[in-house]
């Protein structure tokens, strides 16, 4: 095969980045790189130029929201400008790290404004299972090679923060919602109560009464069987 067109060689290290061209690993990248490209200049020329655009830096990502607790889910966007109208490009998205220090959020492919978008929530943590901790993170997007690894200088980044969730009241609602119950316990065994003393009284009054009339009939019994008596005995004297 040839060498590739002028604008789709491999750039010069993005911005703010030490020249390491010299250096194993990054020729090894580049390699990837132009090797990817170079297969798509055989297949898709279109794809190509928007792959060598990525691989300069000329790259964006976004998340909405911003923020959420550990469940919530939020939209990744990946954006390549100025954008040469090519669409099926891979692009892949990373929680923290590009792969494989970080996480793997899924990957999906450009459409024909350059831009890839995908849903995702925080993943948990890959050793203790646990949801993500609040804090603030990292959310890459990126060129994903037919190995899975980002294409070098083809990422971009942008912060996403993991909101703290609140701890629900719930003893400030019970205790609101007992005073009132007590409130109205007291007034109800109350009301009762001095409906009993009032029904009582008439009943305490009338029993005093018929007792006295019972001990003054007593007396009088007692009085004329005295009486009866001592008319008897006078009469047996007088006999």
């Amino acid at each position: 095969m040839g060498a590739l067109p002028s604008k789709l060689r491999l750039p010069l290290p993005f911005r703010g980045q030490a020249d390491m061209r010299r250096t194993p690993g990054v020729a090894l990248g580049q390699l990837l790189v132009a090797g990817s490209i170079a297969g798509m200049v055989a297949t898709n020329p279109a794809s190509a130029t928007l792959a060598a655009h990525a691989a300069g830096g000329l790259t964006t990502i976004t998340v909405s929201p911003t923020h959420g607790r550990a469940a919530a889910s939020f939209a990744a966007t990946y954006t390549v400008s100025p954008c040469p109208g090519a669409a099926g490009l891979t692009v892949g998205f990373s929680w923290n790290a590009l792969p494989p220090a970080g996480q793997v959020l899924g990957t999906t492919r450009t459409n024909g404004s350059c831009r890839a978008t995908i849903s995702a929530t925080p993943p948990v943590n890959s050793s203790t299972h646990a949801a993500a901790a609040p804090g603030t993170y990292r959310v890459f997007g990126y060129i994903a090679l037919s190995t899975g690894l980002p294409a070098p200088n083809s990422q971009a980044s942008i912060n996403y923060t993991v909101d703290v969730t609140p701890t629900p009241t719930a003893t400030k609602s019970a205790t609101a919602t007992a005073k009132p119950t007590s409130h109205a316990t007291s007034s109800a065994t109350s009301a009762p109560t001095a409906a009993t003393a009032a029904a009582v009284g008439p009943i305490v009054v009338g029993a005093i009464a018929l007792a006295l009339a019972a001990a003054l009939l007593f007396l009088l019994l007692v009085f004329v069987r005295r009486r009866r008596a001592r008319g008897a005995r006078d009469r047996d004297r007088a006999a």
